[in-house]
């Protein structure tokens, strides 16, 4: 939200992670955080979305009543404030050709992208990735944040924001050592 003010133009969150499991818990956290917003609850559909495979189909407003299609489609085209999908959801709408995912790829324009877990993507998959990612960023004026504790050799153009990383990951690196 911090980096949303500071880019100005009340930039989409776009949170992805590679499970769905790790997607519910998140979402839990984040619509705990945003019940202090009045409003939020009777229209959380448009502060907070949640898009995978598994996700309930209900797009909530106490203002309209939406039958699953609507709701399919409010969800699918990712309009909400807030969005937490999956890899799979993201990259696909970014390099894929069908219908479905391409309906929401409109709405990445201007996002910042939180890639958490990025370790988790198939290390033989990360040149395209990062291709897909520089481009996205160029054409669409994406702000993407990886979070991640191994730092996988990807956007090798990117900016670290921990100040003093190194000190974390060396501490890190000899208590491993330590334990093995």
């Amino acid at each position: 939200m911090k980096l949303r003010e500071l880019l100005g133009d009340n930039r989409r969150i776009i949170y992805s992670l590679p499970f769905t499991s790790i997607i519910e818990q998140n979402y839990d956290v984040l619509y705990r955080l945003h019940k202090n917003i009045e409003g939020f609850e009777k229209e959380s559909g448009r502060y907070l979305l949640k898009h995978h495979s598994l996700a309930n189909i209900k797009y909530e407003s106490d203002e309209y009543d939406f039958d699953n299609l609507q709701s399919e489609l409010l969800i699918e085209n990712w309009s909400s404030g807030i969005v937490v999908t999956t890899f799979v959801q993201l990259f696909e709408t970014l390099i894929g050709t069908r219908n479905r995912m391409l309906k929401k790829l409109i709405n990445l324009k201007g996002s910042i992208i939180i890639l958490d877990e990025i370790q988790a993507i198939d290390i033989s998959l990360l040149p395209l990735v990062e291709f897909v990612l520089e481009r996205a960023c160029e054409i669409y004026d994406l702000r993407i944040v990886m979070m991640t504790a191994t730092k996988p050799y990807i956007l090798k153009n990117s900016i670290e924001l921990l100040e003093d990383n190194q000190k974390y990951f060396l501490c890190l690196t000899e208590q491993l050592f330590c334990l093995i």
